[in-house]
């Protein structure tokens, strides 16, 4: 609790590189740490302060592992969601297939994402399941994500 208390009553994320959001927001989240304050700080500087130069500078896995937290600890953020998807979205070959998997889930999760997002990226997991890149563990979360997210895919799902 004292330190998310410091970040929200300090400047410090300024200082903050992209991996230390993922490591700070993961950290709380594994520990079922809810602080509402702080979540919300972070995911309002990276809405407002974060230029696309600093997100391009997001490894794929800490951009999923900023949204899998807020969806691990139950709290949204439209605005810091929709960021995200621009990053997922302009960079999806980047990421693996349980990346990609796990940022959807996380989406659905909240309901954070609007349908265009899944739409733009049936096509690179449909690639990614040629490939067979996915276990019965991703498919049941991707399948499940898109019905959270009514959206058919049914490329995805009817080949």
């Amino acid at each position: 609790k004292k330190s998310a208390d410091h970040i929200v009553e300090s400047d410090i994320l300024k200082t903050f590189e992209p991996r230390d959001f993922s490591i700070v927001l993961r950290s709380f989240a594994i520990q079922k740490e809810v602080h509402p304050f702080m979540f919300q700080k972070i995911a309002d500087y990276i809405v407002t302060s974060c230029d696309n130069h600093f997100m391009k500078s997001f490894e794929p896995k800490e951009i999923v592992q900023v949204a899998y937290a807020y969806a691990g600890v139950r709290l949204s953020h439209p605005q810091l969601f929709s960021k995200l998807d621009n990053h997922v979205i302009a960079r999806h070959n980047e990421f693996d297939a349980e990346d990609l998997v796990d940022f959807i889930w996380a989406s659905a999760t909240l309901s954070q994402s609007d349908s265009n997002v899944y739409t733009l990226l049936t096509p690179t997991l449909v690639e990614r399941l040629r490939c067979d890149e996915f276990t019965c563990h991703h498919l049941g979360h991707i399948a499940w994500s898109y019905a959270i997210a009514n959206v058919a895919g049914p490329s995805l799902f009817n080949d």
